[in-house]
C-alpha cells in the first residue's frame, strides 16, 4: 500500500465531491473529525512536515489533542478561506492520483470509497501514534 497522507486524502475527496468541499468551507474541523484526523500531529504533509503556517502545537492541554479546540479555529478558518478562494491546489495534489468524481459513481460505490479512505486514514494515524510520532 502506498503511504497514506491523511490530510491529502481528505483534500482528494474534496476535489471529487462538491458537497464535501462545501461542508469543509462551512466546518473544516468537523470534516477532519469525520475522517478521523482529530489530533494536530496528524496534519503532516507529503514530506511528513507540518503546514508552514500552522501555529505551534501546544505542549499540553486540550488544544494539543483536538483540532476542534478553539485554538485551531483561526488557522482552520484561514485554510477554509484559502480553499474557497483558490480551490484545492493542483500543485499540492499533483503527485496523487485523483479520486473519481462523486457524480460519476453510484452512491454505494462512493460510500465504499469513503469507507476505504477512512480506514486508510485510521491505519495511517495509528501508525503515527505507534511509531512515536504522536503521543
Amino acid at each position: 500500500m502506498e503511504r497514506v497522507v491523511p490530510i491529502i486524502e481528505v483534500l482528494r475527496l474534496m476535489v471529487a465531491d462538491p458537497e464535501l468541499f462545501q461542508r469543509f468551507k462551512d466546518d473544516p474541523a468537523g470534516v477532519f473529525l469525520e475522517f478521523g484526523i482529530e489530533r494536530p500531529e496528524y496534519f503532516l504533509g507529503p514530506r511528513a512536515v507540518q503546514c508552514p503556517v500552522m501555529p505551534p502545537i501546544p505542549p499540553a492541554g486540550e488544544a494539543s489533542r483536538s483540532i476542534a479546540h478553539p485554538y485551531w479555529a483561526p488557522w482552520l478558518a484561514g485554510g477554509a478561506l484559502q480553499v474557497q478562494k483558490l480551490g484545492v491546489s493542483d500543485n499540492l495534489l499533483a503527485h496523487f492520483p485523483p479520486y473519481p468524481k462523486r457524480s460519476s459513481m453510484s452512491e454505494a460505490d462512493w460510500q465504499a470509497l469513503v469507507a476505504r479512505v477512512k480506514a486508510d486514514i485510521r491505519e495511517a494515524t495509528e501508525a503515527m501514534r505507534s511509531g512515536g510520532r504522536v503521543p
